[in-house]
């Protein structure tokens, strides 16, 4: 089964194992209230095209390993407590 695309926007749930998802292309994450730093797993996820994180409670830095995705089109940070 391939899948090119996870939309979990406001359903507060937390994936393991997101960077075994090599084929993903779209990642939407919106409003679910998560807490605590972006997952350095996610950069596995080099055919990741778009990867929306925003309205959550992220905090602290955007880890370099994100760099990996350079299908990389669209990325939402905004409305988290980033730095950097």
């Amino acid at each position: 089964m391939a899948w090119g695309w996870v939309d979990l926007a406001a359903r507060s749930t937390a994936c393991n194992g997101l960077g075994r998802l090599g084929e993903l292309e779209q990642l939407v994450f919106y409003d679910n209230n998560f807490t605590g730093g972006i997952p350095p797993e996610l950069g596995e996820l080099t055919s990741l095209q778009l990867l929306d994180l925003s309205n959550n409670s992220l905090a602290g830095g955007i880890p370099s390993r994100l760099y990996n995705c350079s299908a990389m089109w669209a990325l939402g940070l905004d409305v988290n407590n980033l730095t950097g």
